[in-house]
């Protein structure tokens, strides 16, 4: 059977929504009753900030009940920082037209082979969207996640090897009534149906964790109290893969207002859980707490300082993420690529691509690169010298990669050489160009 696992959250921090696309509380993020944001969701929607006057001191994750599971962060740290620094395999960047057919096609050149019966866990990216609007030509949700026939062309690749323990994943801040909306407006329910998959959520939302092979069910990870994220949960859907499968990643390519680029590591906001509060799920808009600060007084007295560093903060929180949970391979999917502020300025490349590797870091770099947005001086401008996203400078930095000169292969290769436009509105007042 193949199982695909889905979830959702509203914008940057992937924090809880409320009806009015403003920050709801953590008991109404518990809530399985339908919650539906309506109209555009603000900066301080998306970031999931203005809920949370003050936040706790983290301390380390919560000590494991007797007999409970437990991943071994220390081992997963070492094992996936070696395999960092040591990969310097080629990127492959295809061209084309059809989502389904890039999807399988990167696929097939990309994912490495390995037994039929070997699980395989999918993660697209279902979370950053811009609220559900009911009216316009824009649901909010096209064009800013992973288009549903490039997951489809994945799984058919898949299928045609023999596997068939297939999961599809994703994970967000909304309760259970709203991931199914999002699934359907998305195309991913139908695209289910389609393949004759299921849709879960790896949500500890009080359905997921607790029904089924319980995806969402928060797993204890030891040995990481040396991190910036010491309070770091993981999904069991997720645990069961790094422990004994391939677990792929499939973002979106596409620029983000906080983050610059979202790719693979900003994908991983999607398997983070937090001990700090309930739901485990909820949490994640602690990874970026101090952008709380800066958005209080965006509008008042903008402290650009203050943006630089949360963005630094939350670069070195999703690295550590990354080096405890790296995914094996990395298919993006750039079809089109997306321009502008990733949720409500959308300007689409003009060329479909897909771009996969099995080094996140260097995959990231060259999507970086197709969005226009590696080593560039007018980036640097409005970030106090980062010339390209902190996330992508940082996890290179971390495992000591020279990503300029990286090889790259594919049909879609040489469109990097092209002249392209170049399109980043931030959630500081500037943009590139």
């Amino acid at each position: 059977m193949l199982v695909v696992v889905l979830g959702c959250s509203d914008g940057a921090s992937g924090g809880p929504v409320s009806a009015s696309g403003a920050p709801s509380n953590e008991a109404a993020a518990q809530s399985s009753a339908a919650v539906v944001v309506a109209g555009t969701s603000s900066a301080d929607a998306v970031s999931g900030a203005s809920t949370y006057a003050s936040a706790p001191p983290e301390t380390s994750s919560r000590p494991p009940g007797a007999g409970e599971r437990t991943l071994d962060g220390a081992a997963l740290r070492r094992r996936n920082a070696a395999r960092l620094r040591e990969d310097k395999s080629a990127v492959t960047v295809l061209s084309g037209d059809d989502p389904l057919e890039l999807g399988r096609d990167l696929c097939e050149a990309v994912v490495p082979r390995r037994a039929a019966e070997t699980p395989i866990l999918v993660k697209p990216n279902l979370c950053g969207f811009d609220a559900v609007k009911k009216r316009g030509d824009d649901n909010g949700v096209s064009g800013r996640t992973t288009h549903p026939e490039f997951v489809r062309g994945i799984v058919r690749c898949l299928r045609a090897r023999g596997h068939t323990k297939i999961t599809i994943a994703e994970g967000c801040s909304v309760p259970h009534a709203q991931f199914l909306e999002v699934a359907e407006l998305a195309g991913y329910a139908q695209m289910a149906r389609e393949e004759s998959v299921s849709l879960v959520a790896l949500d500890d939302d009080g359905v997921f964790d607790v029904e089924g092979d319980r995806p969402g069910k928060p797993i204890v990870v030891s040995g990481i109290a040396d991190t910036t994220v010491p309070t770091l949960l993981l999904p069991k859907g997720l645990a069961d893969h790094l422990e004994g499968g391939i677990w792929i990643s499939a973002p979106k390519i596409k620029t983000h207002r906080f983050s610059v680029t979202s790719l693979a590591i900003k994908g991983m906001q999607g398997v983070v859980m937090r001990s700090d509060g309930k739901p485990a799920h909820t949490q994640k808009w602690r990874m970026h707490k101090e952008l709380m600060t800066y958005l209080k007084t965006k509008d008042t007295a903008e402290d650009r300082a203050l943006f630089v560093k949360s963005l630094e903060l939350f670069a070195d929180r999703m690295v550590d993420v990354l080096e405890i949970a790296a995914p094996d391979v990395v298919l993006a999917e750039g079809a089109p690529a997306m321009g502008g502020d990733g949720f409500q300025t959308m300007r689409p490349m003009p060329k479909k691509v897909a771009i996969g590797g099995t080094n996140p870091i260097a995959v990231d770099k060259v999507g970086t690169e197709y969005l226009g947005l590696w080593d560039s001086a007018r980036l640097a401008n409005g970030l106090r010298g980062h010339r390209t996203s902190p996330l992508v400078s940082r996890a290179a930095a971390r495992f000591g990669l020279d990503l300029n000169g990286w090889p790259i292969t594919g049909s879609g290769a040489p469109l990097l050489s092209e002249p392209r436009p170049v399109s980043f509105v931030s959630m500081a007042p500037f943009s590139v160009p």
